[in-house]
């Protein structure tokens, strides 16, 4: 059984948050497309990453393809749904359909040394809320405004200030 599965909006989301398992030599296997066979429970690695392909689809169609794979993939596996730090894509519907009742999330769209961070549950790039950054010029990005564990009630969220990498690496660690 694979330990953790990581669910990725799209390849480089896939092979980003695989890297950090893998330098650390865990085994990691990698599925590029979301329509390519991935190994039965007992052949799997201790993670998993695989591009679902969501980050530009119609928000219900990230829902399904996400509730698709957790069916498929995520019995008694860990579930890392990565995100695009700048919001990009239907992230509501993402994170609703990855969630489970009662059990909390812990959601860190932060890349510190790429100057993206979170304070009090919004997404800061170079230190300006996104939703004042020049990034929600982009079509693809949602303008969330304001803080996101808002968007996201009543799911138990835990948002966590991300000022610096020893920030996340201490989420990373604490996590249950």
């Amino acid at each position: 059984m694979t330990g953790l599965i990581i669910l990725a909006d799209d390849l480089t989301g896939a092979m980003d948050a695989a890297a950090p398992f893998a330098q650390r030599g865990r085994a990691v296997d990698l599925i590029p497309a979301p329509d390519l066979p991935v190994p039965p429970p007992g052949k799997r690695p201790p993670v998993l990453a695989v591009n679902l392909d969501w980050r530009h689809v119609p928000a219900e169609t990230a829902a399904e393809r996400i509730q698709c794979a957790k069916r498929e993939l995520c019995v008694g596996s860990r579930l890392f749904l990565k995100i695009d730090s700048t919001l990009r894509g239907p992230i509501i519907a993402a994170i609703r359909a990855a969630a489970e009742p009662e059990q909390a999330i812990i959601l860190a769209p932060a890349v510190p040394n790429q100057g993206r961070t979170v304070c009090d549950g919004r997404v800061l790039v170079g230190g300006v809320a996104l939703e004042d950054s020049n990034l929600l010029n982009d079509p693809r990005t949602v303008p969330i405004t304001g803080d996101l564990r808002k968007a996201l009630a009543p799911l138990p969220i835990q948002m966590p200030d991300t000022e610096d990498q020893d920030a996340l690496d201490h989420i990373a660690n604490t996590a249950p």
